[in-house]
């Protein structure tokens, strides 16, 4: 079997992770092969390096939307012949419509990551749900909330590789770099973004600390913290710490 796989990056972040474990897990079959295509060059997880997979790049040159990458792709699709062609993402969902079709592939669409609240189809959506074989989500919440009611519609949740937290630094050496004197400590890793929802956190923090100081709450990711520093009264500023992530 051969797939092929398309994606905008692999930088840090929950599909790009789960697609590099997946590539990493199929390189056990031997009957499987497979080939990569990314929009953009950055690679957070060099791990996918290891596996030898062949990547190629359709960069987009000036437009977010360029026209230039159906056909990049579609070439790519028509010399590796795929048996699937397997979609990470809306745009490269939509840029592999065309190969699909006319090379007659099946699509496997892993465009829903999330599970946003009185979602609006996009064309983007509407045209890649159309053509898509096979739909899936991490997510009930997000299969629900992009309105998918195909019987080609699954759900596989996240998983996790506990081989990520052999050899950790030891917790004490870990409280002491952050200056954590109390016994507890509750920790949120995700983007400074709207989307991860720092904002329930911290109040949710807020309103422990208010019966209990034993606690340390552990802010940790990449973006604009400004608004969630804001929240963070003063007195309060040793119990809610907010570090940034750069990878």
């Amino acid at each position: 079997m051969k797939i092929l796989f398309y994606i905008e990056s692999l930088r840090s972040g929950g599909k790009e992770r789960r697609l590099v474990e997946l590539i990493k897990g199929l390189k056990k079959y031997p009957d499987i092969e497979m080939e990569l295509v990314l929009t953009r060059e950055d690679i957070h997880y060099t791990d996918i390096f290891d596996t030898g997979i062949k990547i190629h790049y359709t960069i987009r040159k000036g437009l977010k939307k360029d026209p230039r990458l159906f056909w990049e792709f579609y070439k790519i699709a028509k010399i590796f012949k795929p048996d699937i062609i397997h979609v990470w993402g809306s745009m490269v969902a939509f840029y592999a419509v065309p190969a699909k079709l006319l090379l007659k592939v099946p699509m496997i669409n892993n465009q829903i990551t999330d599970a946003p609240i009185n979602k609006i189809k996009t064309f983007f959506d509407i045209i890649n749900f159309r053509f898509s074989d096979l739909i899936i989500s991490n997510s009930r919440a997000g299969l629900n909330a992009y309105k998918i009611k195909s019987k080609n519609a699954k759900v596989i949740y996240n998983g996790f590789d506990s081989s990520r937290i052999n050899n950790l630094i030891p917790e004490e050496e870990v409280k002491k770099k952050l200056n954590i004197k109390t016994p507890f400590v509750v920790g949120m890793v995700a983007s400074f973004s709207k989307a991860k929802d720092y904002k329930t956190y911290i109040a949710a923090a807020i309103l422990i600390l208010k019966k209990r100081s034993d606690v340390t709450f552990l802010c940790i990711g990449s973006g604009d913290d400004t608004s969630y520093k804001k929240m963070v009264m003063h007195d309060r500023k040793d119990n809610i710490l907010l570090k940034f992530r750069t990878s």
